[in-house]
């Protein structure tokens, strides 16, 4: 079939481009840089300009909106939405007959020692989950209007090969000797693997069964922080050098970091993330997986090492 892809030079563009056209599968993707991605047909084009849409010969079938601004100094809470709409006018333009939309588990918000699933009451408290919820939002009622058929996926943190997000800056601080470890590092976490989601995806394509709901996406297992850590270190071959920060003086780095913040100052911690990172912050996949007609398993031993690898040939090395 043919797809069309925004964020083509993301971190799972480049990864689900690769696993449909090994599928054969024609691809057409977005890039707003230099891309030298050779997988499908690349279209320069940023959907926060006001540019025409790109004219296609083809019939586009699914279109996956997988672009997004995640943070920086330069985010705007709005600018997600605003892709969003772009893209769905793109959509009913190219008439597509279904819209997979790439959103966030940060749209359940933080959670404290607990698991979420798809019936959790969605309350998110960052810039990015309310802005993902609010793309969900604006998904549902667009496309319902006009009967296209939509897909809503939620991954957890995603990593593996292109990475540059969160999985990233724990392997380069484990490796520069950096990493700071709150508390115990016994609490637990629900990462996504790229490949795993890619798996789910290419399922997902056409199929009612993914029709207009939404799912939650993250490896079939929680891992704890320490975990993480050893395997990361097993696999670069470090014994890595983590500056460990006791319990009992967390709320007292909290407080500070929270009058900090009322000054002005731009501080990474406050109590509420200090008391996130050293929760168990768990989610299902169980709805998902009872979705798959072939069943996918991830687990965060095997798929960390696809991007480690990766790490090691082309992080390492500049390129």
């Amino acid at each position: 079939m043919n797809i069309l892809i925004t964020g083509g030079t993301g971190c799972l563009g480049l990864n689900l481009i690769q696993h449909l056209n090994h599928l054969g599968h024609k691809i057409f993707f977005t890039y707003r840089v230099e891309c030298n991605n050779t997988s499908g047909k690349g279209i320069l084009f940023d959907l926060l300009k006001e540019d025409p849409f790109p004219n296609f010969e083809e019939t586009i079938d699914v279109f996956i909106h997988t672009a997004a601004v995640v943070a920086g100094p330069n985010f705007v809470a709005t600018s997600n939405e605003t892709m969003t709409k772009k893209a769905l006018e793109w959509a009913k333009h190219l008439k597509v007959k279904q819209f997979i939309f790439i959103s966030s588990c940060s749209v359940a918000g933080d959670i404290y020692n607990g698991q979420r699933n798809e019936c959790s009451i969605m309350r998110p408290d960052s810039q990015y989950g309310v802005s993902k919820l609010n793309c969900e939002k604006i998904v549902k009622e667009y496309l319902i209007s006009i009967d296209i058929f939509f897909t809503i996926m939620r991954p957890g943190l995603i990593y593996g090969p292109y990475d540059r997000g969160g999985m990233l800056k724990v392997i380069q601080s484990l490796e520069q000797g950096t990493f700071k470890k709150f508390g115990s590092g016994s609490y637990q976490k629900s990462p996504c693997s790229v490949s795993f989601l890619s798996k789910i995806l290419v399922q997902s394509l056409l199929n009612r069964d993914f029709y207009n709901e939404e799912f939650i996406v993250v490896d079939d297992s929680p891992i704890t922080v320490n975990e993480m850590i050893d395997v990361i270190a097993k696999n670069l071959n470090i014994k890595p050098q983590i500056q460990n920060i006791p319990a009992w003086i967390l709320p007292i780095i909290g407080y500070i970091c929270d009058l900090l913040k009322v000054l002005g100052k731009n501080i990474p911690f406050t109590t509420k993330t200090i008391k996130k990172m050293v929760s168990n912050n768990t989610y299902s996949n169980s709805k998902v997986k009872g979705r798959l007609q072939t069943q996918v398993e991830s687990n965060f031993e095997d798929e960390i090492k696809k991007e480690l690898d990766w790490y090691k040939r082309f992080i390492r090395k500049g390129l």
